[in-house]
């Protein structure tokens, strides 16, 4: 029952049902429990989220055939009847989440000699070890202990005072459950509401001093057994296996939360005659600052985390990469990778300065889905790899002598086609990829090794803020890959310079004929990206590249990003063109971005044009475009040669541009323009916006068009249809409606803020 009964009720609910065996008052306010006394054949009491205050002793007392009781959520106990201890056939006792539960008797879990389940986690915690009256004393772990040989579940809190645990104690049922926090405040933990004998093993720890862990005989039988163990500002732990010598053997998930000296999980101190961490799936390392790396050990057994499916590493200010080699081999199971705020981190892989590439050095990661990057400042790529030169340049004497400081940035080097295994197997099944303030990174990945990733289905965001200073550049020069060399002879990365400028691209032009274009042509059955975000990136000057240079020009054209779907690019004051144009051959078949529907760019300061008519051609499914604070544009398809030809948007049906100061027109006078399935155009702060095209020749047959509030009046205004759309959009400007729109805005504004 849930709610409330009325004034009789339960007597007569009691009285007519005296053979009843499960009883639920869920939820009862005021609830009259003198009369359970009656119900002697009840097995099952459930009186979860109710008000109990005044609960009879003698009436639970009398319950003598009880074998569950439950309190679950009962905010107004403050007291566990003592009458409780007469329940001899009990097996389940449950106070979960009763927050004001300050008294436990001395005696009751002791005389539950059939007690199987306890449940006690956010409720009583004011466990006692004093000597004195039994009367005036509290429950004690060791009674609870006492019950350890039949009992199959134990949840419980006790404060961060290892005296508190018997050093004899003994966990004597070997299918025993326990989830025990020993931690000051629990009130920060989530508790979950439902709880049952299904949970791991599982400790929590905090604020503890290691050296009183490895003391405490208890705590490391507890240790031992945890399937989960979460340990949070534990002082004085180095290595954690120094916590369990035998290395875990059970543990499945691991967290360890600001422990401020931990350096390793594991060292050449741990024991090897057992493997470490065998059955280890989920690691999630955050806020250490002393840590130096997972485990420095290259003599480790080969199935060292060889289950590991999950690894968080989080905000470890010194660590400077996340694998040695020999940990690295082991990952092969692992799926979900993620970095953040790092600060020295340079690779995620390191071979330790070591340029072999012995099969016993090749590592592969076949199982990974999911690579997040966030806040690497020293971040430059999977592991460190030179640079390789392009076949076009000489290498000087000077270039040999740096090129031990001359590393390829990316997240895949173009060098991991040698080095990891098999990188078409290796990465197959990678799918998602975000990266967030990777200072240090150049470009992504070449086109070469973005053929390899079969799988990729999103880049949830690419946030890769590069420049780390404010600097000027000439932007009247085309920007190119050899201009990106330092002027001096010595040919040096310009990311080595603090006040260099370079060209950054998501998937880079090529530079030698290893990384041509020409090996994409039999990706288009690969390409599964749809959903592209770029955003706060000051370097980036160029997304996408369409065009080869001259010596590219051939009969080799590819399909490429033929499920793209939504492009957004926002804040990238650098950013010259979204598509590559030139004079040189189109790369790309007619394919490709075929499936773009929606197109947003928002704050592009240096953008003049959106898409050229070349690019316009292939975006027969785009459907909205926005366009917003980009200063410089122009117009939105820009004319590459001089024509009568037709550029036909067949899909697109929404338009918004928005604070475009310069902007002239959406289609200049080489084209003429067909916009059939046109419906919706909303404009604001876009003055020199005079005529939307002018051999503008199909469209919807009655558009709407809209001057957007700009935040000043409640609801957009809809501009007069003058009987064609450039005639509309001439109007808006040209006559007094707009005066009449900002006026009327205005008064709102003063009304409102009146």
């Amino acid at each position: 029952m849930n709610g409330s009964l009325s004034e009789g009720s339960m007597d007569i609910i009691c009285n007519t049902m005296k053979e009843l065996k499960v009883l639920a008052l869920v939820k009862m306010e005021g609830l009259d429990s003198s009369t359970l006394g009656v119900l002697k054949n009840l097995r099952t009491l459930c009186l979860d989220f109710s008000n109990v205050d005044g609960l009879p002793n003698d009436v639970i007392g009398g319950l003598e055939n009880l074998e569950i009781l439950s309190f679950r959520g009962c905010y107004s106990l403050r007291e566990l009847p003592r009458e409780i201890r007469r329940l001899k056939q009990l097996r389940l006792l449950d106070t979960t989440n009763c927050e004001c539960l300050w008294v436990i008797p001395h005696g009751i879990f002791s005389s539950l000699c059939r007690l199987e389940e306890l449940y006690m986690l956010n409720s009583f915690d004011r466990w006692e070890l004093a000597t004195g009256g039994e009367d005036k004393r509290m429950a004690s772990i060791s009674e609870v202990m006492s019950l350890s040989d039949h009992l199959k579940v134990l949840a419980i809190e006790i404060p961060n005072v290892i005296h508190l645990l018997p050093n004899d104690i003994v966990l004597k049922s070997r299918t025993i459950r326990f989830d025990i926090y020993m931690e000051t405040h629990l009130s920060s933990r989530s508790i979950p509401y439902l709880v049952s004998c299904a949970f791991e093993n599982k400790l929590d720890i905090g604020k503890s001093d290691a050296r009183e862990l490895m003391e405490s005989q208890a705590v490391r039988l507890l240790l031992k057994e945890s399937e989960d163990l979460r340990l949070e500002s534990v002082s004085h732990l180095y290595v954690l296996t120094d916590l369990d010598q035998e290395g875990f053997q059970h543990l499945k998930d691991l967290e360890l939360w600001y422990c401020p000296h931990t350096e390793y999980l594991a060292n050449e101190t741990s024991g090897t005659q057992q493997t470490l961490f065998p059955l280890v799936q989920t690691v999630k390392v955050q806020g250490l600052p002393k840590l130096k790396e997972i485990c420095p050990n290259d003599q480790l057994l080969d199935s060292f985390l060889t289950n590991l499916r999950f690894l968080d590493l989080s905000y470890c200010r010194v660590v400077t990469y996340a694998f040695s080699l020999s940990v690295a081999r082991n990952l092969i199971k692992l799926q979900n990778l993620v970095i953040r705020g790092c600060d020295q981190l340079e690779e995620i892989v390191s071979k330790q300065r070591r340029e072999l590439e012995k099969a016993a050095d090749m590592i592969a990661f076949h199982k990974l889905t999911n690579l997040e990057l966030w806040s690497l400042d020293s971040f430059v790529g999977f592991f460190q790899a030179k640079k390789p030169y392009s076949n076009q340049e000489v290498t000087t004497p000077k270039d040999e002598h740096q090129s031990e400081e001359i590393f390829d940035k990316a997240i895949f080097p173009s060098k991991c086609i040698s080095w990891l295994q098999s990188l078409e197997e290796g990465f197959q099944n990678l799918r998602y990829l975000e990266m967030i303030r990777c200072f240090d990174l150049e470009y992504v990945f070449l086109h070469l090794i973005a053929k390899k990733l079969l799988n990729l289905q999103e880049r949830k965001k690419l946030e890769i803020n590069i420049q780390k200073d404010s600097t000027t550049h000439d932007f009247s020069t085309s920007p190119t890959r050899s201009s990106n060399w330092c002027p001096a002879a010595c040919r040096c990365t310009p990311c080595l310079r603090a006040n260099a400028h370079r060209c950054i691209e998501i998937l880079p032009r090529p530079i030698n004929l290893e990384v041509t274009p020409t090996n994409l042509e039999d990706s288009n059955d690969n390409d599964n990206l749809e959903n592209l975000v770029v955003s706060d990136c000051a370097s980036f000057e160029l997304i996408f590249q369409v065009k080869g240079t001259s010596h590219e020009e051939s009969s080799h054209s590819i399909e490429v990003f033929n499920k793209l779907r939504f492009l957004r690019l926002y804040k990238l004051p650098s950013l010259m063109r979204v598509w590559e144009t030139g004079t040189s051959q189109l790369m790309i078949t007619g394919g490709s971005f075929g499936n773009l529907k929606s197109l947003h760019v928002v704050w592009c300061d240096h953008l003049k044009y959106l898409f050229s008519s070349s690019i316009a051609k292939l975006l027969a499914s785009i459907e909205d475009i926005e366009v917003e604070g980009c200063n410089q544009i122009e117009e939105i398809v820009a004319a590459e040669e001089e024509t009568d030809e037709i550029i036909t948007l067949p899909k697109l049906n929404s338009i918004k541009l928005e604070s475009l100061p310069n902007l002239k027109y959406f289609c200049g006078e080489a084209y003429s323009l067909k916009l059939p399935s046109l419906a919706l155009l909303r404009v604001n702060n876009v003055q020199n916006f005079r005529i939307f095209a002018p051999k503008l020749i199909d469209t919807h047959p009655l558009p709407q068009v809209y001057i957007m509030s700009d935040q000043l009046a409640e609801v957009d205004q809809q501009a007069e249809w003058m009987g064609d759309l450039n005639a509309t959009v001439r109007n808006i400007y040209d006559t007094s409606d707009f005066e009449y729109f900002l006026m009327h805005a205005g008064a709102g504004q003063e009304f409102e803020e009146g």
